[in-house]
């Protein structure tokens, strides 16, 4: 350059022409400053040379506005654009390349910046314009066309971007050969919304024909190459497929490091590619430093404030989120939205997913009312942008009624889930996996409400649509499996929950390998079965064989683990274990307290769960401490409403009836038994247990004439719920036969005496 610059003179066209070619390869290499310098250089020369309107400073003005693109600049690259679209329209007319050239590169800003009505305007524009130069069947139509089918993508106008696509191929395979690499360029494209439609075999057909044609035809240092692995790679993570997905994100990452070297915002793709693979898999430690590589990478190219940064940052915090480093999570997340914000304003779907984003990890350390702030915000979004996909509306209606859900608000979660499911049903059909996902929600919600009826058959509609899309050999199918296990464990039938975790042991223990969390919480669940049903040996044995995976695999302060020690403490207070189950409880709530918010749900629990065991120890003083402690924090963060304020007030209950204070006892039986009817209706477990306890505590004062029906009523509701003879129905016939001799009905004492007898051999119990 300095040799061209003596010998020709600093103002000379060929000095322009070379800055120009060594800001292209700085902008290659993404060494982003350096190349504007040289293309402001070399547009100051030819304004020199030729006037500020001529087409050699339209074409200055175009390569500026490339580079802009390229780094997110996306107002300054529309500015340089438009400036370069002036002159050449001035010069050429409206029917020559170049200014189709500048319009569709105007498209591709505005559908950068989801202004999708714009993009569709100039993107048609060009379109017609190289119709009119070239005829209908020329590559630049077909590349137009390509544009205009990711378009209809986006906003998830499927079927229109097949055809535009199935076009493109048909044009480029006529003028080029079939097997040309804008061919499975095109091909590609077209995988990508049978991927999205959750058409997985034609997606992977027409991925492996894209493979095939840039192996033949092209290096296989080619970035188109890498394009594609990093698609198949990430259709086989789908499927779960890992080992073939990390074979292909590797081959893409050689490629691209090949071609980019090792620290260009290509690679950084790939590497949070990669990074997302060994996150799903619970390998944490191997995909945080990739994630941190990416962050590295786009901060030292784009600079601190950039979009790119932000999805690095948003990608590191789901990590983060996945182990429970909750405050660490939500930093990164208010960072991320902090630049989406500033780069792309507040009407941008990426600024309403990272607000989701941020509410996720707020509603997980309890922060409930920042959360809903932040739900309710992007469901605005959604809702009053015509152009915003319906696949993120859906989720965000999912997102709030999950986080209604967790607060007992079951009617406004009801709501929510079922426009969330109309919704995924009116754009998928009804077998899509989003479509199996809102069934599963619902069927978690009418269970949260014991309304078992409704809830059993969407289990076993959401396990028919995965095994006809998926299989009965992929891990999610397993999750299937295992969530009708949990909800026949719920139930207490315990005979039809273990074929079903069984079988997702089985499955996931094959697809994941055994030291994978998802088969950590298959063991943990057998576990809970086990000891269910009396089998304290294969309990503790599937428990601790859960809490080794999960502490190797999700590091030893994960909430997973806390929930884990619980339910582990609960089985040796039961098994009358109590020196080993005071520990457990005890480093549950340290773990809460480490990675929660003080208020948070959870650490209530872990008191609550301190104050059953102190009080089963008839150490009434630290319980009584322990129950108003975890009292205090549901009444603060759920509120005086929710079930599990009801939980600890019937707790407190039991705790003054064990110690006669039947004055301070009664009000609180009464104030859970009004809020469990409130929440869940009159015929809930909850609610024939309270009715048991305040029954016994009538009985104890005498009570007997108001004691009967509270007994009799707490047995209908069993009886409704779970049949005549389940073991559930027990304890209530039990008690009430008890209070008839007391009252002197001893025929109907004796009836029922009789009929506990005939459960007990149904069921072989003693």
């Amino acid at each position: 350059m300095e040799t061209a610059k003596q010998e020709l003179g600093t103002e000379h066209p060929e000095v322009a022409k070379l800055l120009n070619n060594l800001a292209f390869l700085h902008r290659f290499q993404a060494k982003y400053e350096e190349s504007e310098r040289y293309y402001r250089e070399a547009l100051a020369i030819d304004q020199n040379l030729y006037g500020d309107d001529q087409p050699q400073v339209a074409a200055d003005y175009n390569n500026l506005a490339e580079l802009f693109k390229t780094q997110g600049r996306f107002d300054a690259a529309e500015e340089y654009y438009r400036k370069a679209l002036h002159i050449w329209q001035r010069h050429l007319g409206n029917k020559d390349a170049t200014v189709a050239t500048v319009l569709n590169n105007l498209g591709g800003v505005y559908y950068a910046q989801a202004r999708y009505d714009l993009a569709r305007t100039y993107y048609l524009r060009s379109l017609e314009m190289w119709k009119s130069i070239h005829g209908e069947n020329h590559k630049n139509v077909a590349t137009s066309l390509n544009n205009l089918a990711e378009l209809h993508k986006q906003t998830e106008n499927y079927e229109e971007a097949k055809t535009l696509l199935r076009q493109a191929i048909s044009i480029l395979e006529n003028q080029l050969g079939k097997d040309h690499p804008l061919v499975a360029t095109s091909i590609n494209n077209l995988a990508n919304i049978y991927k999205t439609m959750g058409q997985r075999s034609e997606a992977k057909s027409l991925y492996l024909r894209a493979l095939h044609i840039l192996e033949n035809a092209s290096s296989t240092s080619h970035p188109n190459l890498a394009t594609t692995l990093n698609n198949l790679a990430l259709l086989y993570e789908g499927e779960r497929n890992y080992s073939l997905a990390e074979n292909h994100f590797h081959r893409a990452l050689d490629i691209l490091r090949n071609v980019y070297g090792e620290s260009h915002p290509k690679v950084a793709r790939l590497m949070n590619n990669l990074g997302y693979l060994y996150k799903t898999q619970g390998k944490y430690s191997q995909a945080e430093p990739l994630y941190q590589q990416a962050l590295a990478i786009d901060e030292k190219s784009f600079g601190p404030d950039h979009t790119e940064v932000a999805a690095d940052l948003n990608n590191l915090a789901g990590l983060l989120q996945s182990q429970g480093r909750y405050s660490e999570s939500e930093k990164h997340y208010r960072h991320a939205l902090e630049i989406w914000e500033a780069a792309l304003g507040e009407l941008h779907p990426n600024v309403a997913m990272a607000r989701n984003n941020l509410a996720i990890v707020l509603q997980s350390q309890g922060k409930f009312e920042s959360a809903e702030t932040l739900f309710q915000d992007a469901l605005s979004f959604y809702e009053a942008n015509s152009n915003a996909d319906p696949s993120s509306l859906a989720s965000a209606l999912n997102n709030l009624g999950g986080l209604y859900k967790s607060q007992s608000k079951y009617k406004d979660a009801e709501k929510l889930y079922h426009r969330a499911l109309a919704l995924r049903k009116e754009v998928y059909g009804n077998e899509h996996p989003d479509v199996a996902e809102s069934l599963n929600n619902l069927a978690e919600l009418y269970k949260a409400q014991g309304k078992f009826v409704q809830a059993e058959p969407l289990y076993k509609t959401v396990i028919n649509i995965d095994e006809k899309r998926l299989g009965r050999d992929h891990p999610d199918f397993a999750v299937d499996l295992n969530n009708l296990g949990t909800f026949y464990l719920d139930q207490g039938k315990y005979g039809e929950a273990e074929p079903f975790y069984n079988d997702a042991l089985e499955i996931s223990k094959r697809q994941l390998g055994c030291d994978h969390p998802d088969v950590g919480m298959n063991l943990h669940n057998m576990a809970s079965l086990y000891r269910a049903q009396g089998k304290f040996n294969d309990a503790e044995k599937y428990y601790l064989e859960a809490l080794e995976i999960w502490e190797r695999t999700l590091g030893e302060d994960h909430p997973n683990i806390a929930t884990l020690l619980h339910n582990l403490a609960e089985f040796y207070q039961s098994t009358d274990q109590f020196d080993k189950a005071e520990p457990m409880y005890h480093r549950a709530l340290s773990i809460r307290e480490k990675t929660l918010n003080p208020d948070h749900p959870d650490i209530a629990a872990s008191l609550n769960n301190l104050g059953s065991f102190y009080f089963l120890q008839k150490k009434y003083d630290e319980a009584e401490d322990m129950f108003n402690q975890a009292l205090a924090i549901w009444e603060k963060t759920l509120g005086k409403e929710h079930s599990h304020t009801a939980t600890c007030l019937n707790n407190l209950a039991e705790l003054y009836r064990a110690q006669f204070k039947y004055e301070q006892a009664e009000p609180l039986y009464k104030e859970a038994l009004r809020i469990w009817e409130k929440n869940e209706g009159l015929s809930t477990m909850n609610v024939a247990v309270c009715l048991n306890s305040l029954s016994l505590m009538y009985e104890l004062q005498g009570r007997f004439e108001e004691a009967e029906p509270l007994l009799n009523c707490s047995l209908l509701i069993l009886q409704n719920n779970y049949g005549k003879t389940d073991p559930q129905l027990l304890t209530v016939i039990e008690n009430l036969a008890v209070l008839y001799q007391k009252i002197g009905k001893y025929d109907k004492a004796k009836e029922l005496e009789e009929r506990a007898d005939h459960i007990k051999t149904i069921h072989r119990l003693k």
